[in-house]
């Protein structure tokens, strides 16, 4: 039978087992409970923090209860990461070609974990900056690999997954429009997003970053 209260579970089995000793510790004298659980998305959970879980098996020895005991303490990782963004030049006129680089990097430590479905976006400024077509390369991929894509003036990369100490670096080239008045600030920004489980959780638990 099997028990079921908030933070813990039973199983109960309905008769005697009997295990006929031969000397010999095989698969014939063990009973194997795998057990799957996820990690609640609270604000305790913080990378660095560690859970500890404890299995306990109780039996009879005569007519006294006996129990076996262990525990298994995991430690909670998430990934870190910083969005790095640089133009070759400030100081622009119309017509002027910028290249830019940005960089996609989660940061290395004790506790970090790997940034799963990592989606970096950069909208160019319509009338102002418009995007040389074929110019958008990748300088550095994950091992997982990437892929760039290009729609009305906005480029998306993806990447199923970045571990800690891989970057995710672009380049590309964008055309500084003649008609862009003197004096004009042109503030072209990047964003970038991933999470903590590869693909769709079917618990449809998972944490933003």
């Amino acid at each position: 039978a099997f028990g079921f209260i908030p933070g813990s579970f039973s199983f109960i089995f309905n008769d005697d087992i009997i295990n006929v000793s031969d000397n010999v510790v095989s698969d014939a004298d063990r009973i194997v409970v795998r057990v799957g659980a996820i990690v609640n998305d609270i604000p305790e959970n913080t990378p660095g923090t560690t859970r500890t879980n404890i299995g306990e098996v109780t039996f009879l020895v005569g007519n006294s209860t006996a129990f076996i005991r262990d525990t298994e303490t995991i430690e909670i990782v998430g990934p870190q990461f910083t969005l790095d963004k640089v133009a070759d030049v400030e100081v622009v006129q119309g017509g002027d070609i910028v290249s830019y680089t940005v960089t996609f990097a989660p940061v290395a430590s004790n506790f970090a974990g790997p940034v799963f479905d990592a989606v970096l976006t950069d909208p160019l400024l319509p009338g102002w900056l418009t995007l040389v077509a074929g110019s958008v390369a990748f300088v550095n991929l994950p091992a997982g690999g990437g892929a760039i894509s290009e729609a009305g003036g906005v480029i998306t990369v993806t990447a199923p997954v970045v571990m800690p100490g891989e970057t995710v670096v672009i380049t590309y080239q964008a055309l500084v429009e003649p008609t862009v008045v003197a004096g004009t600030i042109l503030p072209n920004t990047a964003s970038g997003r991933g999470d903590s489980y590869p693909g769709i959780n079917p618990e449809g638990v998972e944490r933003e970053y």
